[in-house]
């Protein structure tokens, strides 16, 4: 299972809060993977309505749906650690 899509809705919203620019390029060298993965991955994710590919921005949608599934992970670790 590919989970860029995913490490990118998350690495997305981490640079936007740390007020960080995000393109293809510094995506790509951050995942390892090529300017042709990541694009197509960003496709994936405008489709759905999460990411302004063109921008390599969160929608307000990409935003929530990144910050439920960390409010997920860390609930989840949680209950781990109880």
């Amino acid at each position: 299972m590919d989970t860029l899509p995913l490490d990118l809705l998350l690495t997305l919203e981490t640079l936007a809060l740390e007020g960080q620019p995000a393109h293809v390029g510094r995506l790509a060298a951050l995942f390892g993977r090529s300017r042709t993965d990541v694009m197509a991955a960003l496709g994936r994710l405008d489709a759905k309505g999460l990411v302004d590919a063109p921008r390599c921005r969160l929608t307000m949608t990409g935003l929530v749906a990144a910050r439920s599934l960390r409010g997920t992970a860390a609930a989840s670790r949680g209950a781990c650690a109880a």
